[in-house]
Formats: structure tokens, sequence, C-alpha cells
């Protein structure tokens, strides 16, 4: 075999069944300090969008325990709310990944008003990132589609 063969051989072999290639966006990266280091939310994982919810739900039933425990003397009631916090901290290194609080929040057990400062900046990244979907999704497959072509199709007839 001279070198040609085994070169075009080799070209072959290399592409070979594979026709194209497909790469999905299956979710956001997230900056999330000064250092560079992000976070990735799944948003397009059907299932850690229930979680996200049900960890919004964990986070305002703590808020409401706060409220239930004004009247116990201050240790007691910090106690009661880090223990609280370290179980939605444990949520949110499985939700967005290992080290997730390290990064967020540094070495601290975070207050509820720093949780809620990390959600209120969230949540609109998340809203942001779904409505620019949405709106991609409509222009794509919307009833106007049809028009669309039909408009791009003359356009470039008349180039």
């Amino acid at each position: 075999m001279n070198s040609d063969q085994s070169k075009e051989e080799l070209a072959e072999k290399k592409t070979s069944g594979v026709d194209g290639s497909i790469r999905i966006k299956s979710g956001l990266r997230i900056s999330v300090n000064d250092a560079g280091d992000e976070i990735f939310l799944p948003v397009e994982n059907t299932q850690f969008i229930e979680d996200f919810y049900e960890m919004l739900d964990i986070f305002y039933e703590i808020n409401k325990n706060i409220k239930s425990k004004a009247g116990l003397e201050k240790s007691e009631m910090v106690k009661s709310v880090k223990e609280d916090i370290k179980k939605l901290t444990t949520e949110f290194d499985r939700l967005f990944g290992d080290g997730c609080c390290q990064k967020v929040f540094g070495s601290m057990v975070p207050s509820p008003y720093v949780i809620a400062d990390f959600f209120d900046q969230l949540i609109p990244i998340i809203n942001q990132y779904a409505g620019e979907r949405k709106a991609r999704i409509a222009e794509k497959y919307g009833p106007n589609r049809q028009t669309r072509r039909r408009n791009k199709k003359k356009r470039r007839q008349q180039s």
C-alpha cells in the first residue's frame, strides 16, 4: 500500500458514517464571582426546572419558619435558621453542581438575605433565556413561517 492510499483510507475512516454534527444547547453558564467561576444551569432539563422550583419553595418555607421563630432566644433562632440554610445549600450543590455554594457564597453559611439576593439575580437571567428561546421558536415554527419562506425565496429570485 502506498502512502497516497493510506491517506485516503485514513480520511475515509475519519468521515465514514458521519454526515454532519448536532450540538444542542442544554443550559446556561453563569459567572458567579470576580474570579470567573461559573455554575451551569441545565434549563432545558425538565427535572432541573422542577427541582429548581422545589428549592424556591423550600426557601420560602425557611423564611416562614424564621418569622414563626421570632419569639425564641436569638441564639436558638440563629441555630435553627443555620440548620435550615445548611440543608438548602446542600440542594444548591446538588442542583447547580458541586462547589456551587463555595463559588457563590464563599466559605460562609449564607444568610437568608444573601440567598434571596442570589435568587433575585438568577431568576431574571433564567426568564430572559426562556423569553429569547420562546421568541426563536415562534420565529422559526410560528404560523408566519410559510410567509417568511416565500418572501425570502422572492428576495433571492430578485437578486
